[in-house]
């Protein structure tokens, strides 16, 4: 799990406990320990940031995680350290099919407009690829992706993407500029997928391969 990602963690009974009640300390395998900024804490779940700055150049190791109440702790546990591990945030939640994303499309005019890349089917009441209309002569088409584990490529060829078995141009790879522990991606696609209809869309960072999700292409 790549340092500054949002975590969900399923040890902890935080009902009621309160986000300004809890703290939470990571200790990576050198002994260096940091506090981890807390944003929720519910039923069974506590999301926080992993320090960034302690694990950036820390190797695939476990990592201890302690969290406190009043002073006493009430949860420990594992976890995985890795400077690369990218995973692709879904519409449904689940790691699978139409990713939560963004179209942005930059019109000949220099205009530009953001578009849903996915869309709401009655009968499954689940999330579907919404087509990308790549038609249009002189504008460009950009899929923003977002997710996390690629922040911390030393290059920007360092993460490539995939459309439909074609490899796209990259445009940006990194830190989402409002959302704290977000990644972002930006990838050009060019007019050659028009009408390739729904195809999987695969991103990899250092050799590692996200999970796989899907779009559609007018």
């Amino acid at each position: 799990m790549l340092a500054p990602a949002s975590l969900a963690v399923g040890f902890l009974d935080a009902a009621g406990a309160g986000v300004e009640k809890l703290k939470v300390m990571v200790r990576d395998a050198t002994g260096h320990e940091l506090e981890a900024p807390v944003f929720y804490a519910g039923n069974g779940q506590l999301n926080f940031q992993v320090p960034e700055e302690s694990f950036a150049s820390v190797s695939p190791s476990n990592a201890t995680v302690s969290v406190t109440s009043n002073g006493a702790t009430i949860a420990s546990g594992l976890m995985q350290l890795a400077t690369f591990a990218p995973g692709i945030f879904t519409a449904n939640a689940n790691g699978r099919g139409v990713p939560a994303a963004v179209i942005l499309r930059v019109r000949a005019d220099g205009s530009s407009v953001y578009e849903p890349l996915a869309r709401l089917d009655p009968a499954t009441n689940r999330f579907v690829p919404a087509p990308i209309d790549l038609d249009a002569e002189g504008e460009q088409v950009i899929l923003v992706l977002f997710g996390t584990g690629w922040r911390g490529r030393f290059s920007e060829p360092v993460v490539s993407v995939n459309i439909g078995g074609i490899s796209v141009p990259l445009l940006y790879a990194g830190r989402q500029p409002t959302l704290a522990g977000l990644d972002q991606l930006n990838a050009r696609l060019p007019r050659a997928l028009a009408g390739r209809g729904e195809v999987d869309a695969v991103v990899t960072a250092e050799g590692k391969t996200a999970n796989t999700v899907r779009i559609a292409l007018k």
